[in-house]
């Protein structure tokens, strides 16, 4: 009789663990093996020589489990603006590939390592750099 106890609990204890932990298992394996996944504050903002970031109250981008990311920026004062698109990550190279436009025709690569997303773009004649940190 003792042993039929051990057994059912023991039992119904791997049963409790497979029927909670579905959701722990799906984000938290997500984040050990994707640790590039989730939010970026821009810590520095310059076009060219001109500092931006003090014209923003955020900048801010977030890497989505699907290979989907969304950036988010704020003017002190004003309204958020929102731009979708895709990446594609190469752990090997440590760089990230950005696409977004229509069809996502616009790809971009750029430098993804230790929480760190360095972005630097031609624009207008100018260079835009953008550095974002991971939470």
């Amino acid at each position: 009789m003792k042993k039929n106890k051990l057994k059912s609990s023991l039992l119904s204890g791997i049963l409790s663990l497979f029927l909670f932990a579905p959701s722990f298992r799906a984000s938290g394996l997500k984040e050990i093996t994707k640790p590039y996944l989730g939010m970026y504050d821009c810590v520095e903002a310059r076009l060219s020589e001109t500092e931006y970031l003090s014209v923003f109250e955020y900048i801010r981008l977030e890497l989505k489990p699907q290979e989907e990311f969304v950036v988010y920026c704020k003017k002190k004062g004003g309204k958020e603006f929102r731009e979708n698109g895709k990446y594609k990550y190469d752990s090997t190279r440590g760089v990230i590939t950005l696409m977004g436009g229509v069809g996502n025709m616009l790809k971009r690569e750029f430098p993804l390592s230790g929480g760190n997303l360095t972005v630097e773009v031609p624009l207008g004649g100018k260079n835009l750099f953008l550095k974002f940190e991971q939470n």
